[in-house]
């Protein structure tokens, strides 16, 4: 019994990879390879333009850039208020719209929702946190 002969490197499936072009990817899922050293490149490709989080599918991945990013201020909770025009691209990964998804999410099927923030201590947990209550907040009250 023959076996199909491997892919050539640099081709996935017949279409040749962009091997030298650096990872850069809002969502890893879009990554053409998931491994480990595909989503640390990627990260730190984000992390170097200050594009702090990252999803994988509805996970989102915070990396603490230990300083203030502006990207915390009421003209940013417009952004990701969920209501966005139909055809326009979604916006950038970001803790508002993990927290505008389940509040969207607790008023459409009238249930509790619940967030998970996890990571090692300094990881930026609390500060995280603290951003998506500032963020229900205004949601709830505007």
């Amino acid at each position: 019994m023959s076996q199909a002969p491997e892919p050539e490197p640099g081709h996935f499936g017949g279409i040749a990879a962009a091997r030298s072009a650096p990872l850069d990817v809002a969502d890893m899922c879009a990554l053409a390879h998931l491994t480990e050293k595909a989503m640390l490149e990627n990260l730190s490709n984000r992390f170097a333009r200050d594009e702090i989080y990252t999803y994988v599918g509805s996970v989102l991945i915070a990396v603490n850039p230990f300083r203030l990013i502006p990207i915390y201020q009421p003209k940013h909770f417009e952004i990701y208020r969920g209501d966005l025009p139909e055809g326009a691209p979604p916006p950038p990964p970001h803790i508002f719209a993990i927290a505008d998804a389940a509040y969207t999410c607790m008023l459409k099927e009238k249930r509790n929702q619940c967030v998970i923030v996890s990571g090692e201590s300094g990881s930026g947990k609390t500060e995280s946190t603290k951003y998506m209550l500032r963020y229900l907040i205004d949601r709830k009250s505007g």
